[in-house]
């Protein structure tokens, strides 16, 4: 550099950085790291999400397994919330829950 461009302030230094622009420099510097954590990510939304969105769907009807399935609504959530026995298990592991660790520690 000559003396005259030292004078002369960078565009890009003085200039101050934005938040996407940072994300964006992140994403390409670690890009390879993304594409290898990529098939765990897909297997792990294979094997956990997608039956977890496929049973909250099928808790909206009412099927044995073997004949036709029949659309009930929230009827089964209305059951189940009015259930006393679902209130004692929530009951019991709350409890569970909350003296295992004490029991644990002393």
């Amino acid at each position: 550099m000559d003396k005259y461009t030292q004078s002369i302030p960078s565009i890009n230094k003085d200039r101050p950085k934005s938040k996407f622009t940072t994300f964006k420099r992140t994403l390409n510097e670690h890009k390879m790291s993304y594409l290898f954590i990529l098939p765990s990510i897909l297997l792990m939304l294979t094997v956990m999400v997608a039956p977890l969105i496929h049973s909250f769907s099928l808790s909206f009807f009412k099927w044995n397994g073997y004949s036709e399935a029949e659309f009930v609504g929230v009827s089964n959530y209305i059951k189940l919330f009015t259930d006393d026995r679902f209130w004692n298990a929530v009951v019991n592991n709350l409890k569970y829950i909350f003296y295992l660790p004490q029991l644990l520690l002393f």
